[in-house]
């Protein structure tokens, strides 16, 4: 009796390795899956912040080339109106890296007063311009965009010229 209860177990337990080895692999399968999900969101997310960084540097590079000896830009007046210049700084696409542009918003605010504000810690009788410069960082091919603001004095040069050579005499 022994022997037939054996033979009838061993019948009751065929398929069960089939069948537990499918419930593995599907288990498998799936923590295969969702990783491979995860690493696709790591990756569009590095990919976001290395746009962001791109359009937030060509906003920057705007004021770099503003505050620079020829700055190339028309500069508002009081009557004028803020100027808008597209594509102020502009780097084509290279090795990977996505084109990049930035444009300037440059408004007049008001003139100051002569000597209201110290230049390199001198305070000079000098009339300074005052704008707001807005900067926008644009990514190629993606929704990227960094809005930067800076106040900007300007001087004449011709103004600083002359308050030099006032104080050297």
């Amino acid at each position: 009796m022994s022997r037939f209860s054996r033979q009838a177990r061993i019948q009751l337990q065929q398929g069960v390795a089939l069948v537990i080895s499918m419930i593995l692999l599907a288990v498998i399968s799936l923590l295969s899956i969702s990783a491979m999900r995860a690493t696709n969101i790591d990756s569009r997310i590095a990919a976001n912040y290395q746009h962001k960084q791109l359009s937030f540097q060509a906003a920057e590079s705007v004021f770099v080339k503003l505050t620079s000896d020829r700055p190339q830009v028309l500069t508002p007046t009081a009557t004028s109106g803020p100027i808008k210049t597209i594509d102020y700084i502009s780097f084509a696409a290279t090795n990977g890296q996505p084109a990049v542009s930035a444009d300037l918003n440059l408004t007049f605010i008001r003139e100051s007063a002569p000597g209201e504000y110290k230049l390199s810690g001198y305070s000079m009788d000098i009339k300074t311009l005052i704008y707001r410069a807005d900067a926008y960082g644009e990514v190629d091919g993606s929704n990227t965009r960094t809005h930067n603001r800076e106040t900007l004095l300007l001087v004449d040069n011709r103004d600083l010229e002359r308050s030099l050579s006032d104080e050297k005499q």
